[in-house]
């Protein structure tokens, strides 16, 4: 019983890894982390706009539905 909690223990980690790595691969992701760009790029050029804000809520609901890793972007 211990070998199998501690094999359990071993190769989850990179079982989960790994399917994030694959979900992050998916279009339905790549789309999350290009809108996240293009409201990024938005705010960059007008912070007081409404349009940003509605894309960047946009990236987080597919994001959250995709369950994509979330994308840092640089100020």
């Amino acid at each position: 019983m211990a070998v199998l909690g501690f094999l359990i223990y071993a190769l989850a980690p990179k079982y989960f890894e790994t399917q994030q790595a694959e979900r992050d691969n998916s279009t339905k992701c790549k789309s999350y982390r290009a809108l996240e760009s293009i409201a990024a790029a938005l705010y960059r050029e007008d912070p007081e706009g409404t349009e940003w804000l509605s894309k960047a809520k946009e990236a987080e609901k597919r994001r959250k539905q995709h369950k994509c890793s979330q994308l840092i972007l640089d100020k």
